[in-house]
């Protein structure tokens, strides 16, 4: 099986049968219902993405493509919990990751921007962050409902890996393993970083178009983060 995340925007019926011939299993990045998504999902021009991230999602299940959801939390839709709960099951969405979204400003500068985590400049969450209480509250009213209704037919991915640590297993998410390093991620211009933890250009580990993918994953600095 291969897999590719995306926004579904450009999801068509030539893309939707590759994906299929092809054995792909599909991430897709939806926020909620319209309202939500469209909060902080705009196209060039400030438009709304919603209808075709839809579109996207229609034409999938036209020609059978896998998918699963990956929900990005932030301030606006952490307060709709059950909302985005039962829009995602509404969309047939049988796997759902739930992201909560936690960046770094410069206090001096107040604009939001790629910050080293080691960075010793005074720095705050931006605006969209969200606040980890609510994040907890957000989670356990998903879980409460799941739990009553949804248990054997949905798979929250937060719950099952931690019921997988709590049966003594490994879980398959690297922030719940011991070790990680085994899950990398290309950027759109071919850069290839640790993973989507570690995109700063301190961790920059090469380029697709180097010819050498072996060796620069397997780099030391690779298996040093």
């Amino acid at each position: 099986m291969n897999c590719l995340q995306t926004n579904g925007v450009l999801l068509d019926d030539n893309w939707c049968a590759f994906l299929k011939k092809h054995d792909f299993l599909v991430g897709l990045s939806i926020d909620g219902p319209e309202e939500l998504h469209d909060h902080y999902r705009p196209l060039k021009g400030d438009k709304p993405s919603f209808k075709k991230v839809m579109r996207g999602i229609e034409t999938m299940k036209k020609h059978g493509v896998k998918f699963n959801t990956l929900t990005v939390i932030n301030n606006v839709n952490v307060e709709h919990p059950l909302t985005v709960y039962n829009f995602l099951k509404s969309i047939s969405s049988e796997f759902m990751q739930f992201i909560p979204v936690v960046e770094q400003m410069e206090v001096e500068t107040a604009q939001p921007q790629l910050i080293f985590p080691k960075s010793t400049t005074e720095k705050q969450l931006t605006p969209f962050s969200v606040d980890g209480s609510k994040y907890g509250d957000f989670m356990v009213a998903v879980f409460n409902e799941w739990v009553r209704k949804d248990v054997g037919k949905v798979i929250v991915q937060l719950f099952d890996n931690a019921l997988a640590a709590w049966h003594g297993e490994e879980p398959n998410v690297c922030v719940y393993r011991k070790e990680c390093g085994d899950t990398m991620i290309i950027e759109r211009n071919g850069d290839i970083y640790s993973c989507d933890h570690y995109v700063y250009p301190e961790y920059r580990l090469g380029n697709v178009m180097d010819g050498k993918i072996h060796k620069t994953v397997t780099q030391k600095l690779q298996k040093k983060v």
